[in-house]
């Protein structure tokens, strides 16, 4: 036998494979006779030769799979028009196919190519997914509109599981394509999950609020009675939290054990640490908040009764309409906005001061003492209406104790605007504080925005 034939260079340079085979095969318990030895070399020959005809069958295709994996088209369409190549080979028969690998890559010249050579689609891996899920996971939005314009079309419960791999990998606009495809946004996975359970639990705050915009039930529960919001608090997403609760989600739903999102006492340390980093981290965006929110004061004068807005962040302008809720349970007043002045800050962020005009009656106002509110410019088109404190629909963290007004200004029926004070130690208290600290809250484009914040302290 030549050299080369021992050294992996020649036709034998699989021999220690089956040499290895041989070993194996051998029987144990003392010495063989020629005939077990002829018998034994024989069984050892034919297993050794299938090996290596397995690994060469192996290494054929995946060079298949590596071309798919790299977007090597010219090599892809050498491969698949060998007439003894199954086009849907997979590694030990439950790994990718090369449909998978491309899709996974986003690559739609080579899923072309691939399906072309007859490539099959409805694949499944061990969890169900196939292609398609592979290139939504990726976000790989072309390659998951082609895959769905494969005829046979793709079967309906292979839509939803690549919604799954959307929501859950945080891939709003291919849910939005899957969706439009016939995902539902109702149907839950092996665990029992929805999309909206999977984004909420993984922490994908623009899916879930895609997912709502498609009409994801915000409060359906999994099989364990869990919400999204449930999930979302439970996993630390506050940035998740903030949207849902935002959107109107309930937070006195219960799960299957009692607990709600925020109020069984076994979570109330986690609760108490999210509560805490989130507004620590929350700042003040005047900017983002289209209606000056600010301080009102009614006094009364000997002169009669007068207005005043005060520590504004925004120059209100003068000679313009403007609108102030009393936090008591007086009616609102119509007001012509006065001077303005710029209050001294010591180096804080600007603020001023306003003189108030009012267009109509104040209300009782005390000989001593004085009626604080809400102060709204420009007026809104409706007259505001002071609403009953709600649970729902809050920024994430505020608790009803904290709310001191809660404002609907375009009449439906919802709080746009909130006047809090909470405990500077901890916002999720509004009593028996060393200090008080209050912020005032606006909601604009479908989320609360922090306007104004202060602390004594």
């Amino acid at each position: 036998m030549a050299r080369e034939n021992w050294n992996g260079t020649g036709p034998m340079k699989y021999w220690h494979v089956v040499i290895a085979v041989a070993v194996a095969a051998l029987p144990w318990g003392g010495p063989l006779s020629d005939t077990a030895a002829q018998t034994a070399t024989e069984v050892a020959k034919a297993r050794g030769e299938r090996l290596i005809k397995q690994m060469r069958e192996q290494r054929r295709y995946s060079g298949l799979n590596e071309a798919a994996r790299d977007n090597k088209v010219d090599r892809l369409r050498d491969l698949v028009k060998s007439k003894d190549l199954d086009v849907n080979w997979r590694p030990n028969g439950t790994g990718l196919t090369a449909l998978m690998t491309a899709a996974n890559q986003g690559y739609v010249e080579a899923i072309d190519i691939l399906i072309g050579a007859g490539a099959d689609p409805a694949i499944e891996m061990w969890n169900g997914w196939t292609a398609l899920a592979f290139a939504a996971q990726n976000g790989k939005i072309d390659a998951v509109k082609r895959l769905l314009g494969t005829s046979p079309a793709p079967r309906a419960k292979h839509i939803q599981s690549a919604l799954f791999a959307a929501a859950h990998h945080g891939r709003p606009a291919t849910s939005t394509v899957l969706v439009k495809a016939g995902g539902r946004l109702d149907r839950t996975d092996k665990e029992g999950l929805m999309p909206l359970h999977l984004a909420a639990k993984w922490g994908q705050p623009k899916t879930v609020q895609r997912l709502l915009r498609l009409g994801a039930p915000i409060d359906a529960k999994d099989r364990e009675g869990r919400t999204a919001l449930i999930w979302a608090t439970a996993q630390g997403h506050d940035k998740v939290v903030d949207v849902l609760q935002s959107a109107g989600a309930d937070a006195t739903v219960k799960d299957r054990h009692g607990a709600t999102a925020f109020g069984d006492a076994k979570t109330d340390v986690q609760r108490q640490a999210l509560l805490r980093r989130h507004w620590k981290r929350a700042k003040p965006a005047p900017k983002a908040c289209p209606m000056l929110v600010g301080n009102g004061l009614v006094w009364r004068s000997p002169e009669g009764a007068r207005v005043n807005g005060y520590g504004l962040y925004r120059r209100p302008a003068a000679g313009t309409s403007a609108w102030l809720v009393p936090n008591d349970d007086g009616a609102p007043v119509g007001l012509t906005i006065g001077k303005t002045s710029k209050a001294d800050t010591d180096g804080g962020p600007p603020e001023w001061n306003a003189e108030l005009t009012p267009t109509g009656p104040v209300g009782e106002v005390p000989k001593r003492g004085q009626r604080e509110g809400v102060l709204l410019w420009p007026a809104p088109k409706q007259t505001p209406k002071r609403m009953t404190p709600m649970r729902n629909g809050m920024p994430y963290g505020v608790f009803p104790g904290a709310i001191e007004s809660a404002i609907d200004t375009d009449g439906d029926g919802r709080p746009d605007v909130l006047s809090l004070q909470y405990c500077c130690k901890d916002p999720s208290r509004a009593d028996k504080c060393d200090y008080t600290c209050g912020s005032y809250w606006q909601r604009s484009g479908g989320a609360w925005r922090m306007c104004q914040s202060w602390n004594p302290a």
